[in-house]
């Protein structure tokens, strides 16, 4: 089973970042009021570490699926609290970037080149599932 993690990431790179965010999703949960926080809690995500490439990462990179416990909006920055279910080889992720919603607008370029909390209007479970990235 993988251990329960946090990580912290600068305000100035959560939910607002406009290349990587929608206006509308933007608008909607950057205030992270304590409602906002509730529901994103039900969110599923991904929690990935910048590709060791630009554009691309080694084969035994991996990111998580995982459930956020909780977020803690600080003075210095944001903390996730999560609860990671499997990994997901971050290779495969990077082929199917359009699918994530995570196209960069350079050739080598996406978001998994830069460290940063983001929403995506997508549905998660079913890419994944179209992917086979589901363990089960």
């Amino acid at each position: 089973m993988l251990a329960d993690g946090h990580i912290t990431y600068e305000k100035k790179r959560c939910l607002v970042e406009d290349d990587n965010i929608a206006p509308e999703l933007k608008e909607k949960y950057s205030p992270l009021t304590p409602e906002i926080i509730e529901e994103l809690k039900t969110f599923p995500c991904i929690l990935a570490s910048e590709n060791h490439h630009a554009g691309w990462t080694d084969d035994n990179h991996f990111a998580s699926f995982a459930q956020l416990v909780e977020v803690k909006n600080r003075s210095n920055g944001i903390e996730l609290y999560y609860h990671p279910l499997f990994g997901i080889p971050q290779k495969r992720i990077n082929e199917l970037l359009f699918e994530f919603g995570i196209y960069g607008k350079y050739r080598h370029s996406n978001e998994l080149n830069h460290s940063h909390w983001s929403i995506k209007a997508i549905d998660l479970y079913e890419v994944l599932s179209e992917a086979s990235l589901f363990p089960f």
